[in-house]
């Protein structure tokens, strides 16, 4: 076992010394491998200032590093021209995952015949990393074989730990094939809500100035309400936001949202979904959820007209059970084209929108408004199945030493409880190694 750890990007000399000392006797008391990582430059920030102390003052910490403590040593690389005197003091170099598809970059780091590690790229499939690791493979020096494995090789498996994302799909299908226990779980669906921010800044605060807007932000809202014995709620909401495909196999269509650091797009936007539960689906076998949502992002790719373009309906239209003539501008970047999602959508799902809608605009009179779009689908609030794990050891009732963890696993419902479930993951595993010691 072995962990890649430290600093995200090198801020002092002091900050990096103490982590890699402290990193060094927790590893050896648990008698796991360490690679210390930490970045010279952050070249991915959304600002100019604070990307690090740059590549010369780096490396020269992270050789003290290498040379006090006798650590392999794991950096970024984001130039082709920086590999070469990169890799006189760093063990493995890491090509950051925005750019992963970059070839001269790629060639550069293989050619110094130290050992590369790629990130996956969040815009590609995990198959689409098979032409990152041939380019790597194609230019390694003759006498060299540097690969993953090698920064275990010296290590004992205790285990596995499989913290996949919600829209591992593949995965779910690949683990089902190979017998690890799968189980269906209660999920949610439905659709991208998108609203002009200055109307709910107006819902919201009533009669805000710009002023007000400046000092406290655009406004937000959390929004839910049952009907029919399921819940209707936002989620994700976005404000002053972008609405951003997020399909991850051929033919579906998948929105999802997001906003940048100032949040100042003239749009808000926000998922707007329906609870499912494991008996509202026709099948009861594992993967019936995920087949569902399957199923409903590809109807969202046919309707949408184009692999790239999002079904849409205006608000008060898909509540009214009108076509959309026309649409409102939207921020969603590729493209919308108007449908009518009253129809297409199952009827436990689009009944319980209109419904909750209503229920909404109850609350906040304006915001069932024609001003508002909805785009479909939005499929990945949370995951649709749930890889069981004893209670006790956290590992699969079905794969010793498989340690299914986070919200792909069924276990968590964003960003921090998934975080909070690997420690606890991650204690478990420390638990054995001071077990054996």
């Amino acid at each position: 076992m072995f962990l890649i750890a430290g600093p995200c990007a090198i801020e002092s000399r002091d900050i990096v010394m103490h982590t890699a000392e402290t990193l060094k006797q927790v590893c050896e008391r648990l008698g796991i491998n360490l690679y210390f990582k930490s970045s010279y430059d952050k070249a991915n920030r959304t600002s100019l200032s604070d990307r690090g102390v740059g590549m010369e003052r780096g490396l020269e910490i992270l050789q003290e590093v290498k040379s006090t403590f006798s650590l392999p040593i794991l950096t970024d690389v984001h130039e082709s021209w920086q590999c070469a005197p990169v890799a006189e003091v760093a063990d493995v170099l890491q090509i950051p995952a925005f750019l992963s598809r970059q070839t001269d970059l790629l060639v550069a780091a293989a050619k110094t015949g130290k050992i590369v590690n790629v990130k996956k790229g969040q815009f590609m499939a995990p198959w689409d990393m098979r032409g990152a690791i041939a380019k790597i493979k194609a230019n390694q020096p003759n006498n060299t074989t540097p690969s993953y494995t090698t920064l275990h090789h010296s290590t004992r498996l205790l285990g596995v730990i499989l913290a996949i994302g919600h829209s591992a799909h593949d995965t779910y299908h690949m683990l089902h094939a190979n017998g690890v226990a799968l189980a269906t779980k209660g999920f949610a669906m439905g659709v991208r809500a998108e609203h002009p921010q200055a109307l709910i800044n107006k819902l919201m605060y009533h009669d805000p100035s710009p002023e007000l807007i400046r000092l406290v932000g655009n406004a937000s809202y959390s929004l839910v309400t049952q009907v029919q014995g399921r819940g209707v709620y936002s989620f994700c909401m976005c404000p002053g936001g972008h609405i951003v495909p997020a399909g991850s196999a051929l033919n579906s269509c998948v929105v999802n949202g997001m906003s940048a650091s100032h949040r100042n797009s003239p749009y808000a936007n926000s998922g707007m979904v329906v609870e499912i539960r494991p008996e509202d689906l026709i099948d009861q076998d594992p993967l019936a959820g995920l087949r569902f949502q399957q199923h409903l992002e590809y109807l969202s790719y046919q309707h949408g007209g184009e692999p790239s373009l999002a079904p849409t309906q205006r608000l008060r239209d898909f509540v009214e059970g009108k076509a959309s003539k026309s649409l409102p501008a939207c921020s969603y970047l590729p493209g919308t084209v108007s449908s009518r999602l009253d129809q297409w959508l199952p009827e436990h799902i689009g009944k319980r929108l209109q419904q909750g809608f209503r229920d909404f605009d109850r609350k906040y009179r304006g915001f069932l408004t024609n001003e508002a779009v909805i785009l479909g689908v939005e499929s990945r609030s949370s995951s649709a199945v749930r890889l069981p794990r004893d209670p006790e050891t956290l590992q699969s009732i079905s794969t010793p030493h498989l340690y299914p963890c986070g919200e792909g696993a069924g276990y968590a419902g964003g960003i921090t409880s998934s975080a909070l479930d690997g420690i606890n993951v991650a204690i478990k595993i420390a638990e054995q190694l001071t077990s054996k010691h």
